[in-house]
């Protein structure tokens, strides 16, 4: 190469000339299931070529698609068939030389198919004893064996079944029925063929039971066992917080999976079909499957985080019924009532026999267990206030057993506390101590191979000591003025103890005892519970409220006593023991008002006067470990339990709001409610608004000023049922600071909950929620209604005499810790009551009913427009007693009447006038019965606020004229089997105590009451207030009955007996003082003893009045009373008289006309139980008309053809008792023991 410059050396280029390589294709072959190794030599690179005589290599393109393969570079490779594959199988590959490559080429394996044996597989089935197995052919042995091949199998019996009749039929279908008696499992063995090969033998389980699965284990005290996490969509996040329920554990006895689809669990022995498992529920041979009894109903088990369904029922800690059932309701294995459980111990089987498993083992087998637990203690005297040392004796009925007991709260164990050991293994220990001291004694018993027994807590209360305690301010403890009342004032009020050997905190709840301790003796209760400290800013105050749960963990799942009488409920999951928080000495509002502690108790029952749902609650004294803590209002809270247990259903049925923040539920709704499509429109907002209550939680909080802390998301409580339409209503919740600042105090436009008043326009836009808010204004804040001065002095004053004793022990205890340094004596507290009551409602001058109404209408709440005022005869009376002559009449200055008397509004939603409305012509007119009148005036386009009033015609106010206490029964007969079943197990729950309308006129009991009175330092008789009874009226003649525990009563003696309501308080079996009054007035107040009638002390009997129009010194006599002809007495009715046996007509003689009449009945011996009365020819009381009635009658030698009436009784007393218990009215139910 030349550059110009020079010239390159020589260079050499080579010109290659080349041919691909030429491959051929191959045909091998291999048989089935066989191995082909093909060498080099014979291999697909044997017969190709290169033109040029290059070395040539082969690679692999794609491998054979059936087999194993192994190819090299010289062609050889090796293949292996898939298991059983017959047929064509093929490779590629191409050739390489040093220059190029040739084609793909194609190589072809040919499998040939090489008959395989019959594969057999294991099968099982099941039958219930002595019923015929019957398999079809598709479900039979042949059914899931395989042969490769596919020719037809067919099958042969090789050995037949040793506890039975099997025929196996050739296609694999067979029957089989189990010889006589026989359960268990049995089993035949088979082969097939297919025409060429058989298979080895196989052996067919049959599995043979009348209880294919059972219930091996149940846990109904779950608290830190199994737990899990549900969701109510499968798409939906598992909540943060886990539960723990309790669970049923199923066991598979075959050998075989077994479906229980279709299948039930019930805890109902009435409904065997309450529950169904989902269909394809399957449980694997002698496996284990546990279902949660949570009462949740979950059969999707993508809800269940730990993928287990749920029951729709749950159990009971006390012991219940449980059964697994067949689908068709059909019981396949029960347990008729398991004994009561404790916490995280289940209970199930070990072979036939049942246990208690300290360690519970679900979705497992139990390990070991006990057979049951040491005998629970049994105290001699137990809890109460005592004034001198006692003797107490405690012991259990199971013998070598060892009694453990401690006195400084801490929980007895055998390392823990002061043993004493049974002195040989055939007796029961006994404890023997005396205490003279405030005591909290808490006991267990152990003994080895048995759970011990919860540990029993009791409180020994002695005054003497109480007044000493280092926490007592001798201010007041030796002050001459209170120093004296100081006992008494603790023991005026119902205690509550709380034993702990925790430290109670806000931050969690311990473990505790809870007792009620009445002063008077009578029962209280004792139960173990879950205890916390709670509150806000009140968390800081040296004296702290508390929650106390009831929970299985500790023991019951709820408290049953009944608390607070009338018509409030007698269960909770939970109290509140609430210190008054802000309306206590611990802090005094800037405007001066210091606490006084009724102001949570007066708000709470204006609600529940105004008709809406509130807590009920009372004041106790509290101790805890024997620490007297001092005065607390025990009260219900209201939450989600509390809103089920009112209005029906279960707790996940409500919403439940403090201050906007969901405690149960969700504000899905309430963010609903608040929403501008909500508010907006009237109607949609009473679909998640409950609008009269709203209205009358707002005047109350209107009436009450709080301009402290009564804000939009503060200071209140709100809940729903979670359902279409169901609307919130409010809870009047920490009103302690109401009627605590200035007079004029103004909180219309406060907002209140949620500022629900003014958001987005409010619902005060709404024209029919303004006058719904002005006619409850005018109920409440006009003629003496509970917002006047005259009720609030009269409320506050009855609600102070309740704690103005109590307060002595009250300031003791805390009244050196007041706010700022003030201290606190019951001087202070009644100063405290004063400045309220003269602030708000003064005797004389602006009152602030007066300051609100102004403040109503310069809001366009209340109407310029006056309401119509009544007259009576002339005089202002809004409704009450008038006769049928008496002529009313309106006041109206503003503008026309318009009333009805039907119950309807003389104005219709929108503002019209209702069609049946009256106008008021000015003629007065008179009312003949009972009536209310509704009544509203009209000025021009407006209406005034409704006023509303009731009549009473010719009802007379009750009094000592009228009414008299007639029957009483303070010590009833024990409970009977069929009454323990329904879960009353204390006689005295069927105390009752009858009244009667003793005039000529229907009498009015709003001013009625049975009262508590105080006799040598004790509390005596019963509470109830007849204003707040089912009934408020009596008709001339009528009776009415107040009692102890209402479902007891109606146990008892049936559903048609009208009751006033439950007492507060208990009657004793011995004497006591009764107090009936009527106004200011004391109608009764006489001592019954129980040594007058050996048969009403307990021996069935009541006691009946002699005469309802005797003296009325004679209620406290003897010869005042006598015991009730019928056993049970006669509640609601008058007195049952004796009859003569066979007298069906009651006409005082047995004679044919009475035979004549019991054989029209057509009853005598007709084989239906229960169906006959007296008239009808039961007279031995048995509710039937037999041969025995006849007999019983004729043999008391009574039978007489006379036609003269004459009068007849029974004279012995055996043949009196056999037939005091028959009806004197064939429609009322009679109670015979």
């Amino acid at each position: 190469i030349d550059d110009g410059t020079g010239t390159s050396a020589p260079g050499t280029v080579s010109l290659i000339v080349n041919t691909p390589p030429t491959g051929a294709a191959d045909n091998y072959s291999v048989p089935e299931d066989g191995l082909l190794a093909v060498g080099a030599g014979g291999g697909v690179v044997s017969n190709d070529s290169d033109p040029d005589g290059n070395a040539i290599t082969a690679e692999l393109v794609q491998e054979p698609a059936n087999g194993t393969f192994g190819f090299l570079g010289d062609g050889s490779f090796t293949y292996s068939p898939d298991q059983d594959y017959a047929g064509t199988d093929s490779f590629t590959y191409r050739l390489h030389d040093e220059f190029d490559s040739s084609e793909i080429v194609t190589v072809q394996i040919e499998v040939t198919p090489v008959n395989d044996s019959p594969q057999p597989q294991v099968d099982s089935y099941f039958t219930l004893p002595g019923e015929t197995l019957n398999v079809s052919a598709s479900d039979g042995v042949l059914a899931n064996d395989v042969d490769v091949d596919g020719p037809e199998m067919n099958a042969a019996l090789v050995t037949t079944a040793s506890n039975g009749t099997l025929d196996l039929g050739t296609d694999g279908s067979f029957s089989y029925t189990p010889n006589g008696g026989f359960e268990g499992d049995d089993t035949f063995t088979y082969q097939f063929t297919d025409g060429i090969l058989s298979s080895s033998p196989t052996t067919v389980t049959l599995s043979v039971s009348s209880q294919p699965v059972l219930i091996s284990e149940i846990h109904a005290t779950n608290v830190n066992g199994l737990t899990t996490k549900v969701r109510d969509e499968p798409d939906a996040r598992f909540p943060r917080e886990s539960e723990s329920p309790d669970w049923i554990e199923i066991y598979n006895r075959v050998g075989l999976p077994f479906d229980v689809g279709g299948m039930h669990l019930t805890d109902d022995p009435d409904d065997g079909t309450k529950w169904t498992f989902p269909a394809g529920t399957m449980i694997e041979p002698h496996g284990y499957l546990v279902v949660f009894a949570s009462g949740k109903n979950i059969t999707n088990t993508a809800l269940d985080e730990a993928g287990l369904l749920h029951t729709n029922f749950g159990l009971s800690a006390t012991g219940e019924y449980v059964a697994i059932t067949d689908a068709a309701g059909i019981v396949v294995d029960e347990l008729t009532t398991y004994p009561e459980q404790t916490a995280d111990v289940s209970y199930g089987r070990v072979d036939d026999s049942f246990f208690y498993f300290p360690t519970p083992t679900p979705g497992a087998a139990n390990g070991a267990g006990v057979t049951g637990f040491v005998e629970d203690t049994k105290f001699d005297i137990g809890h109460g206030y005592y004034d001198a040392p006692v003797n107490e004796s405690i012991t259990t009925e199971t013998l070598g057993a060892t009694l453990v007991y401690t006195t400084d709260a801490s929980i007895p164990t055998l390392e823990n506390g002061t043993k004493v050991q049974a002195t040989s293994v055939d007796v029961a220990p006994v404890l023997n101590l005396t205490i003279s001291q405030t005591t909290t004694l808490r006991v267990a018993a152990f003994k080895d191979g048995l759970l011990s027994t919860n540990v029993d807590t009791q409180t020994y209360l002695f005054v003497d000591d109480i007044v000493q305690q280092r926490d007592m301010w001798n201010v007041v403890t030796e002050d001459p003025r209170w120093q004296p009342q100081l006992k008494d004032s603790i023991k005026s009020l119902p205690a509550i103890s709380i034993v702990t050997d925790g430290r109670i905190t806000p931050s969690r709840e311990v473990p505790a005892s809870v007792e009620l301790i009445n002063p008077d003796g009578t029962i209280g209760f004792q139960i173990d519970a879950g205890v916390e400290h709670y509150g806000g800013h009140s968390i800081n105050s040296p004296k702290k409220n508390m929650r106390v749960r009831f929970r299985t963990a500790y023991g019951d799942s709820t408290l049953k006593y009944d608390f607070f009488g009338g018509d409030a409920v007698d269960e909770f999951d939970q109290i509140l023991l609430r210190t008054g928080s802000h309306d206590n000495w611990f802090w005094t509002h800037p405007a001066g008002g210091q606490g006084n502690y009724v102001r949570g108790r007066w708000a709470f029952d204006r609600q529940l006067e105004m008709g809406q749902l509130a807590p009920h609650g009372r004041w106790v004294q509290v101790y805890v470990n024997g620490k007297f803590e001092g005065l607390h209002h025990l009260m219900e809270r209201p939450d989600a339990s509390f809103m089920a247990s009112y209005l029906g259903g279960e707790p996940e049925d409500y919403d439940a709001l403090n201050a906007g923040t969901a405690i149960d539920g969700d504000t899905d709704a309430w963010r609903r409610l608040l929403s501008a499509e909500v508010i907006g429109d009237y109607e949609k907002l009473q679909q998640y608004l409950d609008v009269e209550n709203y209205a009358d939680y707002m005047l109350l909080q209107f009436y009450a000023g709080n301009d402290w802390d009564w804000n939009t998301s503060q200071n209140w409580a709100g809940a729903r049922k979670r359902e279409d339409g169901a609307g919130y209503i409010f809870f009047a919740w920490d009103s302690d600071v109401m009627l605590r600042t200035t007079l004029q105090a103004n909180v219309i436009d406060r907002g209140g909950p949620g500022d629900l008043w003014k958001l987005r326009g409010g619902v005060k836009q709404h024209e029919e929620l303004l006058l719904l808010m002005a006619d409850r204004a005018h109920r409440y804040f006009f003629n003496e209604g509970m917002l006047t001065s005259e009720r609030l002095r009269a409320d506050v004053a009855e609600l102070a005499d309740r704690i103005r004793l109590p307060i002595i022990a009250e300031t003791a205890r805390w009244g050196r810790n007041g706010y700022n340094g003030v201290r606190y004596t019951p001087e202070v507290w009644e100063g405290a009551l004063d400045w309220m009551l003269d602030r708000f409602a003064p005797e004389t001058g602006t009152d602030r009913t007066a300051v609100v109404i102004r403040q109503l209408e310069r809001s366009n709440i209340y109407p310029e427009t006056d309401a119509p005022e009544y007259l009576l005869d002339g005089k202002r009376q809004h409704g009450g007693a008038a006769s049928d002559a008496g002529a009313i009449d309106f006041v109206s200055p503003d503008g026309p009447v318009y009333y009805t008397m039907d119950g309807s509004d003389p104005r219709l939603p929108g503002g019209a006038l209702n069609p049946d409305a009256i106008l008021y012509d000015g003629t007065p007119f008179s009312l003949s019965t009972t009536t209310v009148l509704k009544s509203r005036a009209l000025n021009g386009a407006e209406w005034s606020a409704l006023s509303e009033a009731e009549f009473i015609v010719n009802t007379v106010p009750a009094d000592a004229t009228n009414l008299r206490i007639t029957e009483v029964n303070y010590h009833p007969a024990d409970p009977t089997d069929a009454e323990i079943a329904l879960g009353h197990t204390n006689g005295d729950d069927f105390e009752f105590i009858e009244i009667q309308n003793i005039s000529d006129l229907t009498i009015d009991l709003s001013n009625v009451s049975l009262q508590f009175s105080t006799v040598d330092g004790n509390e005596q008789g019963v509470e109830f207030n007849f204003s707040e009874g089912s009934q408020t009226r009596l008709a001339p003649g009528e009776f009415l009955v107040v009692v102890e525990d209402l479902s007891a009563f109606t146990a008892r003696y049936g559903s048609e007996i009208v009751v006033a309501g439950q007492w507060q308080g208990g009657l004793g079996n011995r004497t006591e003082q009764l107090t009936l009054a009527a106004g200011g007035e004391v109608v009764h107040q006489f001592f019954y003893v129980d040594e007058w009638y050996s048969s009403t002390d307990g021996g069935g009997r009541t006691l009946e009045v002699a005469s309802a129009n005797q003296a009325s010194e004679l209620w406290g006599t003897k010869d005042g009373w006598r015991e009730s002809p019928a056993i049970g007495g006669s509640p609601g009715s008058a007195a049952v008289e004796e009859f003569l046996a066979g007298d069906a007509n009651r006409d005082g003689i047995f004679n044919s006309s009475d035979l004549v009449l019991v054989f029209q009945a057509s009853e005598f011996e007709d084989g239906i139980d229960g169906n006959s009365t007296w008239e009808e020819g039961d007279w031995n009381g048995d509710g039937d008309f037999t041969t025995a009635d006849l007999v019983a009658a004729f043999q008391l030698g009574h039978y007489s053809a006379a036609l003269k009436p004459q009068t007849a009784t029974l004279h012995d007393s055996a043949i009196k008792q056999l037939f005091a218990a028959t009806e004197s009215d064939s429609k009322r139910k009679m109670f015979v023991p």
